[in-house]
């Protein structure tokens, strides 16, 4: 049986400009809301959440995930048993990278806090689950790419992210930091956020792909499994770092 789309549902299929201009100028001037960030992601969603949503729910591995609902949230807290993984595996890399960075605590808070500041966009316990489980594969990620936490870093993760999944307020958010790059020499910065871009695009990610499961495996069979280019190939000059407020540069990735 289909379900009857009521009024509000028709509104959040609908791009609401206005209101994602008012939370880009919020956002710009306090970078360390993460309430605007939301603003951001419902006013330019038109839909696409929940086309992502449906994707995921016709993949192969789906109905048994949704059936299950693992917390990914709690397997990426629970420091002990990630600790214990053998040298070498995709959850020992993720742990050695939140260590480094200090940002473990922060990054499990905010994948949290997603689920319900999209709630507006995503409704509902399964799709509750569904973007907290989305929230929590951000860190992950930048375990399998080896882009960095820092600005650089992070806007190589969304040029990554906007060749895997293009939403709008990804392709935004990727715009207005390109614009604020360094365009000399011969547009350095913005030819290695197109290389991640491409990355992001050749990879094959499912949305029901089984984290828990992957971070006990070798770092490298999950980023060959997941068709992930390795550094080396996507980016033979190294990563890019700085930004902001530091100078933009290439710099080795740790764990390439």
């Amino acid at each position: 049986m289909t379900a009857t789309l009521n009024g509000n549902a028709l509104a959040r299929r609908r791009i609401d400009w206005p209101r994602a201009l008012r939370a880009i100028k919020a956002l710009r001037a306090n970078t360390d809301d993460i309430q605007h960030a939301y603003e951001v992601m419902i006013a330019l969603d038109g839909g696409q959440m929940e086309t992502m949503y449906q994707r995921f729910l016709s993949e192969p591995g789906a109905a048994a995930l949704l059936s299950e609902q693992p917390s990914l949230l709690a397997t990426l807290g629970d420091s002990d048993t990630l600790l214990d993984l053998p040298p070498g595996s995709f959850g020992r890399a993720y742990m050695a990278m939140m260590e480094h960075s200090g940002y473990r605590a922060d990054g499990l808070l905010q994948a949290s806090r997603l689920a319900a500041g999209l709630e507006e966009i995503l409704p509902g316990p399964d799709r509750q689950w569904f973007i907290e489980r989305s929230g929590c594969i951000h860190d992950l990620l930048h375990v399998l790419t080896g882009y960095g936490q820092d600005w650089a870093g992070e806007t190589s993760l969304l040029a990554f992210d906007c060749g895997l999944e293009p939403m709008r307020a990804r392709l935004v958010g990727l715009l207005g930091t390109a614009l604020t790059a360094p365009w000399w020499p011969n547009f350095w910065v913005h030819r290695f956020l197109r290389r991640a871009w491409l990355r992001g695009k050749r990879a094959r990610i499912p949305l029901s792909y089984r984290w828990e499961v992957a971070l006990q495996l070798p770092l490298e069979a999950v980023r060959s499994e997941l068709a992930i280019e390795p550094v080396a190939l996507a980016h033979p000059q190294g990563i890019l770092a700085g930004g902001q407020t530091l100078p933009w540069r290439y710099a080795a990735s740790s764990n390439a």
